[in-house]
């Protein structure tokens, strides 16, 4: 998928995407203590349709999905398994 020149214009980015053999797995975005749903990572999981989205937010008091993104802490993240 090429980038638009919307996207370069208005910055839009997620902070790191995982790719394993040419398709996107996850799309990942960090955030210290915000846990307001990233709009990039909304428009990006929208259109490249990854496995999953995840918002991981350091000082996060509740879990929670929405619109099919994780909104989750950096521990049970890492302590996730993934097949």
């Amino acid at each position: 998928m090429e980038i638009s020149q919307r996207d370069l214009a208005n910055a839009i980015e997620v902070n790191f995407v995982i790719v394993k053999e040419g398709v996107i797995e996850e799309l990942i975005e960090v955030k210290y203590g915000d846990d307001t749903l990233s709009k990039s990572l909304q428009y990006y999981a929208q259109r490249l349709k990854p496995k999953r989205a995840t918002q991981i937010v350091a000082n996060l008091k509740h879990s929670y999905d929405k619109n099919g993104i994780n909104v989750i802490d950096p521990l049970t993240y890492f302590s996730r398994e993934y097949t």
